[in-house]
């Protein structure tokens, strides 16, 4: 056995010490210095940034399961080499579970961000991406520190962003008939949405809540765009805006009636139903409450799932006008042409309910 200070002390001491070295060589040299490969793309913030084409190595941090869906829809899911965010709040069971069955390399990978959503800067760095994408600005400037190339992705609640994120991941993946190919897919099912509910007059819209039934938030305001694009009216808009959610109580419910209420969880259905405060709202007398479908995301969500979202909901409202839509063979269709992932009939039950088969 070694004593202390002796040979295999000194050795372990050695080593640790040459690991150290290589890592802060690589950020104090600039291992990521700029190569034959790489090409200068202005990023969504106006930032010129050097990227080598085609990255194969990619870290998404800042809204990482959003950014994560982007790429997937690139077919570029294998590129990701970081793990899911490990804060408490985030439920990967919950929202996320199919990101790991696009990627599985998700599942063992390490998480960047921790559980107070700090960025792990040394994991960060042994990792040696590539390039990083981040919809975070507070990233950037420590990531520039590193000298690891940064990308700013900017997300809204807007559905149309969809179309800018893919138009500029095509070009950091130097890969713009994918992005191309997505966003004439986006423009088609949005002109096929609108050209079956033009016309009609707003008293005849359906009244429509999206919620987090137990805390009674609007969470996302990607809802209100999604309902309105499926030709509904987003009552959601009307309740107090703070911190980016909206919050509303159970008379502002009660005072709305809504006609379709949504949820974001398939257990808050039988909840809202159990509820006897609600017994008398529409949506609960007429037995229309549903959960919202999650795939890589829940589609109420910034998502590149978008485009199936506004299909589901816009059947879901007009049941009459859309009844030739085939929502199976729109989802096996979208995610074998731009995940690159073949649906089985089980995964399509799965992300329509909710819940696991």
């Amino acid at each position: 056995m070694d004593q202390k200070g002796g040979p295999g002390r000194r050795l372990v001491l050695i080593l640790g010490s040459a690991v150290f070295a290589l890592v802060t060589a690589g950020v104090c040299n600039n291992a990521w210095a700029k190569s034959d490969r790489d090409r200068v793309i202005v990023d969504m913030a106006a930032r010129n940034v050097a990227v080598p084409g085609n990255p194969r190595r990619v870290v998404t941090l800042g809204s990482a399961p959003v950014i994560n869906s982007f790429v997937f829809a690139m077919g570029k899911g294998g590129t990701i080499i970081n793990g899911l965010p490990a804060a408490k709040q985030f439920n990967r069971s919950d929202c996320c579970r199919f990101q790991t069955i696009f990627a599985p390399q998700l599942d063992t990978q390490p998480s960047l961000e921790g559980g107070d959503w700090s960025l792990k800067s040394e994991t960060l760095l042994l990792l040696r991406p590539e390039v990083v994408l981040t919809a975070t600005r507070k990233h950037i400037s420590l990531l520039e520190k590193l000298g690891i190339p940064a990308v700013y992705i900017a997300l809204d609640a807007r559905g149309e962003r969809n179309r800018e994120v893919m138009t500029f991941l095509g070009k950091v993946y130097d890969r713009e008939y994918e992005s191309n190919r997505y966003i004439e897919y986006f423009d088609s099912v949005m002109h096929r949405v609108r050209d079956r509910t033009r016309g009609i007059p707003e008293k005849e819209k359906p009244r429509v809540l999206y919620c987090n039934f137990k805390v009674m938030t609007q969470s996302s305001l990607t809802a209100d765009w999604w309902i309105e694009a499926a030709g509904g009216i987003s009552l959601g808009k009307e309740g107090p805006l703070k911190e980016g959610m909206r919050s509303f109580s159970a008379e502002h419910v009660l005072a709305w009636n809504p006609d379709v209420w949504i949820v974001s969880v398939p257990d808050e259905v039988d909840m809202v139903y159990r509820d006897s405060r609600f017994k008398n709202v529409a949506a609960v007398k007429n037995k229309k409450v549903f959960s919202v479908p999650v795939g890589s995301i829940r589609w109420s969500h910034p998502t590149s799932e978008q485009p199936l979202g506004v299909l589901w909901a816009a059947k879901l409202f007009y049941p009459e006008r859309f009844k030739d839509l085939n929502i199976k063979a729109e989802m096996e269709y979208f995610y074998l042409t731009f995940f690159r992932y073949r649906l089985s009939g089980k995964e399509i039950k799965e992300m329509l309910t909710g819940r696991k088969q």
